[in-house]
């Protein structure tokens, strides 16, 4: 993706150019990628942000493409939010990856989250909408047997739609996973589907990622490049999304655009049905996206800070 926050050391991303806030390894400068060391001491706010901002765009200069932005070690969060500011800037006129390198500094516990750990508490279940991939519900050990609770805690299903558990014959034991023994002719019924109304089904399937995202744009009035560089999603990535109707997005590509589009939860979950995905209280980045777009702050940047704070998957998306 276009800026991504990582906490790997500036060196280990393969950068074209660093941009370093503090003295530079000697062995870094040998290295014979581009070194721009910010004047020190460091200023803070509009002026640290212009700060990095110059770096960014003398690294440009010198043609570097992948640049890294190496933060202090004691980085706080205004600090961070000033080098994002900076990067989101430079990002909006020039095609270039950027690497916020942010070795601490960051962590859930800060007091800059506080509403949001309560928002979290209040949601956060840890347990998949249905289940899960399996589900403890019932355990039979044969097909004459009334269903029953697991004795020793293993049963599960798997690969049973929900209505139909009830009539499925599960099997399991500690050492074996799980397997569906059978099914009641019941529930194989409900299953079949005629060829004409298979058919009928597929005829009015919904229109699919692609087409809606192409649609929602065009409705917004925006160009294709701003909402792309809105939803830190790279030239590459979005053009094969355009081109391919039958296009599948990551989640997370999904919900950049989402926020890139400033929808409310409502459409918000129909772009991401149209993916295949779900919001969720079972993830915690999924009630971190939900938590800003409740409060109309669409800034995909400050959302990313916050996700990689709470170390959930970042927004956007690269080829």
């Amino acid at each position: 993706m276009p800026l991504e926050l990582t906490r790997k050391a500036p060196e280990e991303l393969c950068p074209d150019a660093v941009i370093y806030s503090e003295t530079p390894p000697k062995e870094n400068v040998r290295r014979g990628f581009f070194v721009r060391r910010l004047d020190i001491p460091l200023p803070e706010g509009d002026d640290l942000c212009g700060r990095y901002l110059n770096g960014l765009e003398e690294a440009r200069l010198h043609r570097r493409g992948r640049i890294a932005m190496a933060l202090p070690k004691n980085a706080d969060v205004p600090h961070v939010r000033a080098a994002l500011r900076a990067a989101s800037i430079f990002l909006r006129s020039y095609d270039a990856s950027v690497y916020l390198s942010v070795r601490s500094g960051l962590t859930p516990e800060g007091p800059a989250y506080g509403s949001l750990r309560d928002y979290i508490a209040e949601r956060y279940t840890g347990v998949e909408p249905g289940g899960g991939i399996f589900e403890r519900r019932f355990y039979r050990s044969a097909p004459d047997m009334a269903p029953t609770a697991p004795p020793d805690g293993s049963g599960f299903f798997v690969g049973v739609a929900p209505e139909e558990r009830d009539d499925a014959v599960v099997y399991s034991a500690p050492s074996v996973r799980p397997t569906v023994l059978a099914m009641s002719e019941k529930a194989k019924a409900a299953r079949i589907l005629s060829d004409a109304g298979l058919q009928d089904m597929l005829d009015k399937l919904d229109a699919g990622f692609s087409q809606t995202l192409m649609a929602l744009i065009d409705k917004s009035g925006r160009t294709d490049p701003e909402i792309y560089k809105r939803a830190n999603v790279d030239r590459k990535l979005f053009s094969k999304i355009r081109s391919n109707p039958a296009y599948r997005p990551s989640k997370t590509t999904a919900l950049a655009f989402a926020v890139a589009l400033k929808l409310d939860l409502e459409a918000t979950r129909d772009l991401l049905s149209r993916a295949g995905y779900s919001l969720t209280h079972a993830s915690r980045g999924d009630i971190i996206v939900e938590y800003f777009i409740t409060r109309g702050n669409y800034d995909i940047f400050e959302i990313n800070e916050t996700l990689f704070a709470f170390d959930q998957p970042l927004l956007g998306g690269a080829s």
